[in-house]
C-alpha cells in the first residue's frame, strides 16, 4: 500500500470514527509554548475546529494535484499576519500526527509518514510562500 493510501484510510478512521481528534490536536498544539497558548486564547475554537478541518481538506487536494493553490495561498499569507514562523508549522505537523497516532486506532509508521508525506506537502507550499 503506498503512502497516500495509508494516509486517506487513516485520515478516513479518525474523522469517521473519532470525534475527539480536533479537541486532542488542539489540547495538545496549545500544551506546547505559551506563544503558542497565547494565539489561541481569545479564539473560538469551535470554529477553529471547523477552519482546520477546511484546511485539510484543501492540503489534501494539495497533495494530490501539486499545483498552485489560491486557498492554500490564502490560509498562508493569513497565518503569515498572525506572527505564524517555519518552526510553528514543523510543530503543527508533528501535533497533528501525534493526535492521528493518539485517535486512530490502526495507526502505524506507514500511517504516519502519509500524513507527514501529504499533509507535509501543504506546509512545505504554505513555508515556501510566506518565508520568501
Amino acid at each position: 500500500m503506498n503512502l497516500v493510501e495509508k494516509f486517506n484510510d487513516s485520515y478516513e478512521r479518525i474523522m469517521y470514527g473519532n470525534t475527539a481528534f480536533f479537541d486532542h490536536f488542539y489540547q495538545q498544539f496549545v500544551q506546547h509554548s505559551e506563544e503558542i497558548a497565547a494565539m489561541f486564547k481569545h479564539i473560538d475554537m469551535t470554529h477553529q475546529k471547523v477552519m482546520l478541518k477546511k484546511s485539510l481538506v484543501v492540503m489534501i487536494v494539495f497533495a494530490a494535484t501539486r499545483q498552485r493553490d489560491d486557498d492554500l495561498r490564502r490560509i498562508a499569507i493569513k497565518h503569515q499576519h498572525l506572527g505564524l514562523k517555519s518552526h510553528h508549522y514543523d510543530l503543527w505537523l508533528d501535533t497533528l500526527v501525534e493526535a492521528a497516532r493518539t485517535c486512530d486506532p490502526h495507526f502505524d509508521e506507514d500511517c504516519e509518514k502519509g500524513w507527514r508525506h501529504v499533509i507535509g506537502a501543504g506546509i512545505d507550499y504554505m513555508k515556501a510562500v510566506t518565508m520568501d
